[in-house]
């Protein structure tokens, strides 16, 4: 097929770089089937008739990562940027599900696109040359649909990790899976059981920050049920309108589909699948929250952000009015409230504050855990706007303060959303979950 696309000047230096050598080259994979979709390939993969060892000798005056030279891949520095060069190959017997026992270097671009997992990926592309489509990938691109070089049970009984990236790519594509595609995705799901659990949730995070993942996860609800048990009772439509109605962002859409169990199962299953500490601390977090209703007051919103750091709270007004199906324009308020707040120079961190520890001291008020209670307090206070971040009334205050008995009575600005005292240690109080299923200890270390 006669198309031309612009590709990068580096790539272009690649290929005839090789072909100077007397190697053949070509774009190959992702960045075809991108440039066919009018995206902007994120990276750009080689593949060339050139052995590794070769690969090597044309690119000695540039950095090379051999990592994977095994597999025929050699990875070139070219302006700091990594393009992976692979040779022409044909995959050996499968005995894991998951990778080649050996690899076949071969000559021929034919056979090494024939060992691909999809049409859409099985498309070489060459600046005077042309397309390479043997298997009508661009066809099935243009007709939306997801479908296996060969037989699927054959592609997928090798590499179990196929299944999964067959319905990310439809979920990021909008497109459908082929009847014998998926015919074999829900016979063969079983298998994805031998897959590395970082593999798995790497491709799940892919998939749920698709721009409308809920027709797949709907269609296939059976492997991700397989793959994730203790979501086989959650109420799954509603679960799937939560995940449509939030921003295509990780952990906004694992919070989403998390939302109906409890948070320690989800904290459990996300460690199962070696998540990043941050994201499994944030999806908590947010589960943590969900009995929390939006504040409809600006002075809620910042009592609130005492505990809850902004970009959570941020969250957390889009998942509560997804899941309580709030009009927009009052989620939209919310959201304008807390940027105002945010914007203000109103006071809701103790850094903040206009006094300090040794501005206490200072006053006479005795070194001990009462400066933090006190500072706590003040800062319930400036939230609250019972009083102002004024350095001279903060500090008459502590006086005060300072002769009351401990614990300092609650400070209640309004009704309904009391405030609850701040622990002089800065430790976040548990939300108020109804079966205390959220007090959640630390994430322990472990290793990927």
């Amino acid at each position: 097929m006669t198309l031309t696309f612009s590709i990068p000047d580096t790539v272009c230096a690649i290929i005839q770089r090789l072909e100077s050598h007397g190697y053949e080259a070509y774009a190959v994979g992702g960045c075809v089937r991108d440039m066919l979709c009018g995206r902007t390939p994120h990276d750009w993969d080689l593949c060339t008739s050139a052995l590794p060892q070769e690969i090597c000798t044309c690119f000695s005056d540039h950095p090379l990562i051999t990592a994977g030279e095994k597999h025929g891949t050699i990875a070139v520095l070219w302006d700091s940027v990594s393009y992976e060069i692979t040779t022409y190959r044909i995959d050996g017997t499968y005995a894991d599900g998951r990778h080649p026992e050996q690899v076949y270097f071969v000559r021929s671009l034919r056979e090494d696109l024939r060992r691909r997992d999809f049409t859409i990926n099985a498309m070489a592309y060459h600046p005077q040359h042309g397309l390479v489509d043997l298997y009508h990938g661009a066809a099935d691109l243009q007709q939306k649909i997801i479908r296996c070089v060969g037989k699927p049970e054959q592609r997928f009984r090798e590499d179990a990790l196929r299944i999964l990236r067959g319905l990310r790519f439809a979920a990021v594509y909008a497109m459908q899976l082929d009847p014998e595609t998926a015919r074999a995705s829900h016979l063969l799901a079983p298998t994805l059981r031998q897959i590395s659990v970082e593999r798995i949730a790497s491709e799940c995070c892919k998939l749920l920050a698709a721009p409308d993942p809920t027709v797949i996860l709907r269609a296939f609800s059976d492997v991700w049920m397989l793959l994730f048990p203790e979501l086989e009772s959650v109420p799954w439509e509603q679960a799937l309108s939560r995940i449509k109605a939030v921003p295509a962002e990780c952990v906004l859409r694992w919070a989403a589909c998390l939302y109906d169990i409890p948070s320690k199962t989800a904290r459990n299953m996300l460690l199962r699948l070696h998540m990043e500490r941050k994201q499994i601390q944030e999806i908590t977090a947010l589960l943590q929250l969900r009995n929390t209703p939006i504040p409809e007051m600006a002075r809620d919103m910042r009592c609130m952000l005492l505990t809850t750091k902004p970009s959570l709270l941020q969250k957390h007004i889009l998942l509560w009015a997804a899941d309580q199906h709030i009009p927009k324009a009052q989620s939209q308020r919310a959201k304008q409230c807390l940027t105002e707040i945010l914007a203000s120079p109103i006071c809701f961190r103790l850094k903040d504050l206009a006094v300090n520890g040794a501005d206490l001291l200072e006053i006479g008020i005795k070194k001990g855990p009462r400066i933090g209670v006190i500072l706590h307090t003040l800062l319930q206070m400036t939230a609250a706007e019972i009083l102002p971040n004024q350095r001279e009334l903060l500090l008459q205050e502590a006086k005060v303060l300072s002769v009351k008995p401990l614990p300092l009575p609650e400070i209640q600005p309004l009704q309904a959303h009391p405030l609850r005292p701040i622990p002089p240690d800065g430790q976040v109080p548990d939300s108020n979950d109804s079966d205390n299923r959220d007090r959640t200890p630390e994430i322990p270390h472990h290793s990927s």
